[in-house]
């Protein structure tokens, strides 16, 4: 008798480990404001979600066909990139937990529902959201658990801000509606999700932390947020979760994990680093001590003594003191957390945060900065400081909108200077402001960095070598730049031509059709800045072919949305 009860206890104990979640099955739903159909099934499905809140939750993307809808205007990327992950070729048209349904919006019913919801989940999801201090922006915090073991190749994780009801006292396209829910205003931390760790077991745990800057929203009171995993391989969604405001809870009393490197220049040529590191306190006690280990290319490693007072899932920048290192080709920052509260981290798995620190490109003489201003050139200034901090070249703020101004920077050979940018705007020379960039290119023709998206401002280091002799050739290839590559809206081409000639561009897509042509006739000898317009290609890669005159040279370029 004691031995049979032994194997049930066993085989108890063996099942707990490998228990699963309820499943909340989740609707993406693709509508329009102009689509007739849609405004005859949007309802039915209203109903449908009131009705069945434990077993069902949804989301509405607003597609760009077949007429006008503003709230698509509002927020084109997001439904564009889902619209394109599933291929989407019509509306209404119904996404149900990612390939369990896919199809006409009267094709499913409360049935389809019931079949998936009795189909367990690997994991369960919990996402808590507030609103900012000054109604401005809203954050987001998501857990992800699994309660048996998952292994997945390339499985993400959304946090989806919703407006749960948007009402219109006039239809805001031709079909009529007035009332529309869920309306998907931001997919976060982008329109790709973000990665989980490929194998997960049971006491693991991911956290999803997000924010995002308040626009076109009606109601400030309607902002909700739903999140979900899917895996990428199949499309299938794993789980997904309403949000709510209360804090999550911690499944660790100790429990401490280093999120994010910044202070870090994206190349180094000096030798040293001043990291800040921000600490996140996992645990559900406050955090008021802890060790931080760190150090380049595992040498020389320091140990900071960290003491405050950090509440349960919230964070804290550590500004650590600096560290040198002989500078190699490729380097390696690597900061770890130990010992929060003065006793052993819990929850081991994600104590060590790292991040590359590549050496600086080597520049030729003489080096040419070029700044192409956006519409507000008076917010951009830049600087060039040596290794003793001395500002020895400067320029801006500038005067003219969308123009293109060139600086020589005769520098000293064989020394490592900072070049610094600022934008007064706070946003770089890009977006709102229009297309700008500021590019350094040395002698020899090669980036040593292009930047426009920056915020408020752009550091990095170069270091200029010895001086080499001109290159013979029409077409300089040293000296061709692509960028942005991937590009949505504008593909920039600057080349370097030997002597007068014909220059032709070229796109083609996948399969070799070509997609856009311009000749650009004969270029004089010299520095030459041209670009494509590209936002009405579709997403994927394309071949560039640029031809002067004999001379031809492709490269692959990536378009996105």
């Amino acid at each position: 008798m004691k031995r049979f009860f032994t194997i049930i206890f066993i085989l108890s104990m063996g099942l707990a480990g490998f228990s699963q979640s309820q499943r909340l099955v989740l609707l993406e739903e693709f509508t329009q404001a102009s689509c007739g159909p849609c405004a005859s099934s949007n309802p039915t499905i209203h109903t449908l979600l009131v009705n069945n809140p434990t077993k069902i939750t949804g989301i509405y993307y607003h597609t760009s066909w077949p007429g006008t809808d503003i709230m698509y205007n509002q927020n084109p990327d997001d439904p564009n990139a889902r619209v394109s992950y599933y291929g989407v070729t019509y509306v209404p048209f119904s996404v149900l937990d990612g390939n369990f349904y896919a199809g006409s919006a009267t094709g499913w019913n409360i049935n389809t529902v019931n079949n998936r919801y009795d189909d367990p989940s690997p994991c369960d999801v919990d996402l808590s959201y507030r609103l900012s201090a000054d109604n401005d922006s809203i954050y987001v915090m998501m857990m992800v658990k699994p309660t048996m073991a998952m292994t997945l190749e390339n499985a993400v994780a959304y946090a989806v801000i919703i407006e749960k009801h948007i009402h219109f006292n006039s239809a805001p396209g031709s079909n009529g509606e007035k009332d529309f829910y869920n309306v998907v205003k931001k997919l976060l931390p982008g329109k790709t999700g973000v990665a989980i760790p490929k194998t997960m077991n049971v006491g693991d745990y991911f956290i999803l932390e997000s924010s995002w800057k308040l626009a076109n929203v009606y109601d400030i009171n309607e902002l909700s947020a739903i999140g979900f995993v899917q895996n990428n391989q199949n499309k299938e969604i794993l789980q997904s979760a309403n949000g709510h405001t209360e804090p999550i809870v911690p499944l660790y009393q100790n429990d401490l994990q280093p999120t994010v490197v910044s202070n870090v220049m994206p190349t180094n040529c000096y030798g040293k680093v001043n990291p800040v590191v921000t600490i996140r306190n996992n645990g559900a006690l406050p955090l008021t001590q802890c060790e931080i280990r760190y150090s380049v290319n595992g040498l020389n490693e320091q140990v900071y003594q960290f003491t405050g007072n950090i509440a349960s899932m919230s964070s804290f920048d550590v500004a650590l003191p600096e560290a040198t290192f002989d500078v190699e080709p490729s380097n390696v920052l690597r900061i770890k957390t130990y010992n929060p509260n003065g006793v052993s981290d819990e929850y081991t798995s994600n104590d060590e945060i790292v991040t590359s620190i590549p050496s600086a490109v080597a520049g030729k003489p003489r080096l040419i900065l070029t700044v192409k201003t956006d519409k507000a050139p008076q917010e951009t200034t830049w600087e060039v400081v040596d290794g003793s901090g001395n500002i020895i070249k400067s320029g801006g703020p500038y005067t003219n909108q969308l123009t293109i101004y060139k600086d020589t920077l005769d520098l000293p050979q064989n020394s490592c200077y900072t070049f610094r940018a600022y934008d007064a705007g706070g946003n770089g020379v890009c977006c709102t402001n229009g297309n700008g960039m500021i590019k350094l290119v040395d002698g020899a023709g090669t980036a040593l960095f292009i930047a426009n998206q920056f915020g408020d401002k752009y550091e990095n280091q170069f270091f200029v070598d010895e001086a080499i002799g001109i290159e013979n050739g029409i077409l300089n290839k040293t000296r061709l730049n692509i960028y942005p590559n991937p590009a949505s809206d504008l593909l920039n081409i600057d080349l370097s031509l030997a002597r007068e000639t014909s220059v032709k561009m070229e796109l083609f897509d996948l399969s070799g059709r070509l997609v856009y042509s311009n000749n650009s006739g004969n270029l004089g000898s010299g520095e030459h800045d041209l670009s494509m317009e590209v936002s009405g290609l579709r997403t994927g890669s394309y071949t560039l072919r640029i031809t002067a005159g004999e001379e031809v040279i492709n490269r692959k370029v990536v378009l996105t949305r």
